[in-house]
């Protein structure tokens, strides 16, 4: 077993791991950590540790990335929600809005109404976002 000091996104440290070293690894050092007080946390720069007073936060996104999130994540949970009727996706659903059979109408037709409305509320309330009158969080 070999002990493996692990890493965040940030490079900081966040717990402590033995493991075959023939598995993969995660991200990590062989490198102990500092002795930590309070509030500190280390990180791992430049092949040496750094002391920080505490936690840092992450960088906040900027307008555009967290849009393009919000929308991401939109058309994931459309894609999941016609997946669960058995659809490839939500595109997928909606193309049997004009089927000759009345279930799979009645389905495409509520996905196209799905799809619209929720478009609809996020181009909405992003618009909100970005003219000030709501806030992002």
């Amino acid at each position: 077993m070999t002990t493996i000091y692990l890493l965040d996104d940030m490079d900081i440290y966040t717990g402590v791991l033995d493991i075959d070293p023939m598995s993969a690894l995660p991200r990590c050092t062989l490198t102990p950590p500092p002795a930590l007080t309070g509030t500190e946390a280390a990180q791992w720069r430049d092949g040496a540790w750094q002391v920080l007073p505490a936690y840092p936060q992450p960088p906040v996104p900027s307008a555009k990335q967290l849009q393009a999130e919000i929308v991401a994540a939109t058309q994931q949970r459309l894609d999941d929600f016609a997946r669960t009727r058995n659809y490839d996706g939500i595109l997928s659903a909606c193309t049997y809005a004009t089927s000759l059979v009345p279930k799979f109408a009645t389905e495409g037709q509520y996905a196209v109404q799905a799809r619209d409305a929720t478009w609809a509320t996020l181009y909405a309330l992003l618009a909100e976002v970005q003219s000030g009158t709501r806030t992002a969080r």
